[in-house]
């Protein structure tokens, strides 16, 4: 059985780590020290992981302001992909945080995930001139 935690601490374990560095643009240990600082001192910023038993298996990290959830980062063992680990995080957020807004930004690569969640996809074109399309996925009574 799935558990879900939130505590920012959870961001200091090796496994968990590794899990965010996934989700990290050249994610090298300074890089990702810095993050996980920044995210650590935001007061508005929640870390969820989940886990079953002991075996970690994935780690969200979002924005609230009032009853609105951004997604900064969510990343999930790659031998756990695709068994609804990503759905419990992000439901899970939702109703821990009881928020009626949800915004999560991602790439092609995750469309369809959000797509099956319930959220609205828009297309933000090449928003970093990276040569890769972004995506705004919107979920709630704005989405």
């Amino acid at each position: 059985m799935l558990t879900l935690l939130q505590r920012k601490e959870l961001l200091e374990l090796p496994e968990l780590k590794e899990f965010l560095a996934a989700s990290v643009y050249d994610p090298t240990p300074e890089r990702l020290a810095k993050r996980v600082r920044a995210y650590r001192q935001n007061a508005s910023i929640a870390v969820f992981a989940c886990r079953e038993a002991d075996i970690w298996k994935g780690v969200a990290v979002v924005q609230r302001t009032g009853s609105l959830g951004t997604l900064l980062d969510i990343a999930v063992s790659e031998k756990d992909r695709k068994q609804g680990i990503g759905r419990f995080l992000i439901s899970g957020i939702i109703k821990s945080l009881a928020l009626t807004d949800f915004y999560a930004e991602t790439d092609e690569e995750a469309v369809g995930f959000y797509r099956s969640l319930g959220f609205t996809v828009t297309s933000l074109g090449d928003k970093y001139n990276s040569g890769s399309q972004r995506y705004l996925c919107q979920k709630g009574e704005e989405g």
